[in-house]
């Protein structure tokens, strides 16, 4: 019963490979993506371990194995440092244009208000001399 058990659950656990075949829980993943430049970067399991990939499809490609730890040091990094305290997902750059713009739009109306105040002393210095 134990030996049947096993070999159910183990099918049922393996990776299902398009040739048919299984594998080791795990792998056959992957996620590939293109930079602005047409460069490639992927990122394949392997079922214990991952294949970082990059490069472009003239030149070579630079492979980098990275054991589990590193690479979920690595996605802690990129969510939790960098995407939600870094960047407050998102919201933080966008809050940063708008007061930008704000303060430039502040200053420009200051800037013509002054510009108005003045041609207005202006005319009326003006409308003196020739009264």
């Amino acid at each position: 019963m134990r030996l049947w058990f096993a070999k159910k659950l183990q099918e049922h656990l393996a990776v299902k490979h398009p040739d048919g075949s299984r594998g080791v829980v795990g792998s056959n993943i992957g996620v590939r993506a293109k930079e602005a430049d047409g460069r490639d970067i992927a990122l394949f399991s392997q079922g214990d371990g991952f294949d970082l990939v990059y490069g472009n499809s003239q030149g070579p490609y630079v492979v980098v194995q990275l054991s589990p730890e590193t690479l979920l040091k690595l996605a802690w990094f990129v969510i939790w440092r960098w995407w939600f305290r870094g960047t407050w997902c998102g919201w933080k750059l966008s809050a940063w244009v708008w007061c930008t713009e704000t303060q430039i739009e502040e200053a420009a109306a200051k800037q013509s208000a002054k510009l108005h105040k003045r041609a207005y002393y202006m005319r009326r210095q003006e409308d003196a001399r020739e009264g």
